[in-house]
């Protein structure tokens, strides 16, 4: 109900007040009825819209059910399998940067690791299979090693001593290459009689043509030392 405050009731009169009362009233309520007019007026419009609105996201409710049943498994395992996925990539990174060497990129130190332990098991499988057994074991600079090492630090493949111009297999006795068997690519340091320029530990030349010689790491070590 509109009212008019008590000191304006004094000032215009009682029969006034009710007058100004009714039409302020009437006024409201026109106002109110035509609000809501416009309001029922334009949802009747668009009435179709909303309906449309409606269906089309029931079906793209429903449709996504329909998905979400047939795939939630899927997500929760390849949600699993990211996460292990992680949890190994992130604990092989830590370990190649345990071992990792002043002046190696972390790079070449994981292909490293990767070529050893690929290497390692290929030639464990092979010797079961064979049913031999070959020390992989050296002292010092190796250059007692006597192991099957065919690859070096960064995965390439040795070649054959005897392929090589600027290896003599009568200059170094002591190598484990007598001419007899210097048709093999086995990763060696060779050393001759009172030699002072050795190389820390084995190695061989190598077939690729922008690498002449790499060293080369025992089998069963999986990260060679600095």
């Amino acid at each position: 109900t509109f009212k008019l405050a008590a000191d304006v009731v004094g000032a215009i009169g009682q029969g006034t007040a009710a007058t100004y009362e009714t039409l302020g009233g009437d006024s409201l309520a026109g106002a109110a009825t035509e609000q809501i007019g416009t309001w029922a007026g334009d949802f009747e419009k668009s009435i179709d819209t909303f309906i449309l609105v409606g269906f089309i996201s029931f079906v793209v409710g429903l449709i996504f059910l329909v998905v979400l049943r047939f795939t939630v498994r899927i997500c929760v395992w390849a949600s699993i399998f990211l996460v292990f996925l992680g949890l190994i990539i992130g604990g092989f990174l830590a370990f190649a940067r345990s071992g990792q060497c002043q002046g190696d990129s972390l790079w070449s130190t994981g292909t490293s690791i990767v070529v050893q332990s690929g290497t390692t098991v290929a030639t464990a499988a092979s010797n079961v299979v064979s049913g031999t057994s070959v020390s992989e074991s050296c002292t010092g600079n190796c250059a007692n090693y006597r192991g099957v090492q065919t690859r070096t630090r960064s995965g390439l493949l040795c070649q054959s001593w005897d392929k090589s111009a600027t290896y003599n297999p009568t200059l170094y006795p002591l190598s484990g290459l007598a001419t007899a068997n210097v048709s093999n690519n086995y990763c060696r340091n060779p050393v001759k009689a009172n030699q002072t320029n050795v190389a820390s530990t084995i190695w061989c030349f190598t077939t690729d043509p922008n690498k002449i010689w790499e060293l080369c790491t025992p089998l069963g070590i999986i990260q060679a030392a600095c």
